[in-house]
């Protein structure tokens, strides 16, 4: 699994008895041939390889064909997380995995949570024909089945060609607010301010208390996360603010943002 990766995601693993080892991700992505040595006999990949969570770097394509191929060679398994979906901010999305040479050996997971909403509870999954079923009756029992008619609607909505006109007019909406973020940001003298998928990251040296930041910044109602938390224990954490750009409310971007660089100073 990557490191940093979701912690959600790290806990889930833990719970169904699977021993996640985290992997290193840098400009390129996850280090396939880091995670070739540090776990030679893995089963699987779990890999968010459109957009890196939380730094929002996309897979390399010589990482894209390192990772194939340890699936292929060792009869293992990529689970795609395609948490992002179509919802780039920066250029056209790259192909998924499982659309390309290797599917055979590709999960593709995602869901419409972040395109539409969470409240629809409605996720997918793309996989080779010989695990529809184990997966099928996996999923029956893990969670009940959406409603029917919300699947027929997202349907319709999808096959009339309007879930694509909202997605674009969606990536605008979301670049605006994060280009005001970054603006704002830089009118504050912040020195680094780092783009990440619906993400802007500010790092922090070593040694920042990120998480206690965090702490104070929801208690003034500033939602951020903390980058540490996303690194696996035993690991080397790096310390930095995550700021989401789904929710910016422009007429108060610059007030929290001088707001947030005021607790930041304080904690640091």
């Amino acid at each position: 699994m990557e490191d940093p990766g979701f912690p959600v995601t790290r806990m889930a693993l833990e719970s169904a008895g699977v021993h996640p080892v985290p992997v290193a991700v840098d400009h390129e992505g996850i280090d396939v041939a880091q995670g070739r040595v540090m776990a030679p006999a893995a089963a699987s990949a779990l890999v968010t390889p459109g957009q890196q969570a939380p730094m929002g770097v996309s897979l390399s394509p010589a990482r894209r064909k390192a990772l194939i191929d340890w699936a292929r060679e060792s009869h293992s398994w990529i689970i795609e997380d395609d948490y992002l979906a179509e919802l780039h901010l920066e250029g056209r999305a790259l192909p998924a995995l499982a659309s390309g040479d290797g599917a055979d050996r590709v999960i593709h997971i995602g869901t419409f949570s972040k395109t539409l909403a969470p409240m629809i509870g409605l996720g997918f999954i793309v996989a080779p024909r010989g695990l529809v079923k184990r997966l099928t009756e996996m999923a029956w029992w893990l969670a009940t089945p959406p409603n029917n008619a919300v699947q027929i609607a997202l349907t319709r909505f999808m096959r009339d060609g309007h879930y694509f006109r909202h997605l674009r007019r969606t990536r605008q909406i979301y670049t605006e607010r994060r280009s005001l973020l970054c603006d704002t940001l830089q009118r504050c003298n912040v020195p680094v301010a780092l783009g990440a998928g619906l993400s802007v990251i500010l790092p922090q040296p070593s040694g920042f208390d990120d998480a206690r930041l965090a702490l104070q910044a929801r208690e003034a109602l500033l939602a951020v996360s903390p980058l540490s938390a996303w690194f696996a224990k035993g690991s080397r954490a790096r310390s930095g603010i995550i700021l989401g750009v789904a929710n910016i409310r422009s007429e108060r971007v610059e007030a929290d943002c001088h707001h947030l660089l005021t607790l930041m100073r304080s904690t640091s």
